[in-house]
């Protein structure tokens, strides 16, 4: 199920690459060039994924049941008598080596690449806006910064969630419901950086519509969501 989660992220990220590079293009235009290494890059990701079998982006939770598991085993072996210590410990190692639970540690490596593909897309997304708001049009500097702003504070936040699990778990325990439910962190991410993107794609379609001559606006629907609104094509 979880590559369910993440799998589309690495599509959907595909997809935002092609249209902020096709942004400046006529229409009816198709970059069969960019199509093709983009369609290549997301099988690569997928085969990656369904070798490993194992996400690195939900790790966390599975090595701290294996830490815990292994302490388990640590102090049954603590216990044993002195006789048996040394068959226990050569049953202990066989089951460790031969535990299925060992099997993301070892492929450690290819999950990082994984992460690595999808860290390579966003980068190249960012670049791509940096270079809009810069170089074409600087009056969308707002909306491209706070689509941005936005998903790097998710993303801080889950990365803060993931290294601090241990220690939030226990300070919820000790607050009021309400403060737990803030300090869901994690579940920040996903609300942040689905703003974060929603906001990006506006501001691919305020780049595209624009240079399509269809001059586009941001309205804000109940003073409080953004969205695009663009007039007929100017006559020439």
């Amino acid at each position: 199920m979880e590559l369910l989660d993440e799998l589309p992220m690495i599509y959907s990220c595909c997809i935002f690459v092609y249209c902020m590079f096709e942004c400046f293009k006529m229409k009816n235009s198709v970059n069969y060039h960019l199509l093709f290494i983009l369609v290549l890059f997301s099988l690569i990701v997928t085969t990656v994924y369904l070798k490993v079998k194992e996400p690195i982006f939900h790790q966390r939770e599975k090595e701290h049941k294996l830490e815990e598991g292994q302490r388990e085993r640590e102090r049954k072996f603590q216990a044993v008598c002195p006789e048996r210590q040394a068959q226990f410990l050569g049953l202990n190692l066989i089951t460790l080596r031969s535990s299925p639970e060992l099997k993301p540690r070892v492929g450690r490596l290819n999950k990082c690449a994984t992460q690595v593909m999808y860290g390579m897309l966003v980068f190249t997304l960012v670049l791509r806006s940096i270079y809009i708001v810069t170089w074409v049009y600087p009056w969308l500097r707002g909306l491209g910064y706070t689509s941005l702003g936005i998903f790097l504070l998710g993303f801080l936040l889950w990365n803060i969630d993931n290294i601090f699990c241990d220690s939030l778990r226990n300070f919820r325990k000790k607050m009021p419901p309400i403060i737990g439910v803030a300090t869901q962190f994690h579940a920040w991410w996903h609300i942040l950086t689905g703003l974060g993107s929603y906001l990006h794609i506006l501001f691919s379609l305020y780049t595209r519509t624009l240079y399509l001559r269809y001059r586009p606006k941001v309205k804000f629907l109940f003073g409080i969501w953004p969205v695009i609104l663009f007039e007929p094509l100017r006559k020439h």
